[in-house]
């Protein structure tokens, strides 16, 4: 089974999970502002990626620089997990990003990183929604943080992969 075939209901049975869906999970939010470079990035490639979708968008935006000179990916521990919402459907893909954070903390584990909290987030590109797991507690943001609130949206990936 892979992490897209993962549901809410499935994923929260399947890993014998406790979920919660009713706390704010950084509040208050610390602000970070954005570089001048994400600044200008977004001002570019947010309005074209949001009109023609983000799928037809991949190949008319500029790539992230390689991870490697060959290519290749190499992952370490801690690890975060980041999901594409599909069609937009931000709550379509809490099951996919338990499972991957699921994943995640037991990647960490292995690597003599267990973690406390491992954070995931769900993400339409401008939406955002942020899951935790801690042990089998899975705990999921009520809030939404969008690309406009940028401040917000920095604060709490900054305070998630610190």
């Amino acid at each position: 089974m892979t992490y897209p075939d993962f549901t809410m209901p499935l994923a929260v049975n399947k890993f014998v999970l406790t979920l919660d869906t009713t706390r704010d999970l950084f509040a208050p939010v610390e602000e970070r502002s954005p570089s001048d470079h994400l600044r200008e990035t977004l001002v570019y490639n947010a309005p074209l990626a949001f009109a023609i979708s983000t799928e037809k968008c991949v190949p008319n935006c500029p790539s992230l620089p390689s991870f490697s000179k060959r290519g290749e990916c190499v992952v370490q521990s801690p690890v975060f997990a980041i999901v594409e919402a599909n069609k937009e459907d931000v709550p379509g893909g809490y099951g996919q990003c338990m499972a991957t954070i699921v994943g995640a903390q037991r990647f960490n584990a292995q690597n003599n990183e267990p973690i406390e909290t491992v954070y995931g987030a769900v993400t339409s590109g401008d939406a955002w929604k942020f899951l935790s797991l801690t042990g089998t507690d899975v705990r999921v943001d009520r809030e939404i943080y969008y690309l406009a609130q940028i401040e917000r949206l920095l604060g709490v990936l900054w305070r998630v992969t610190a």
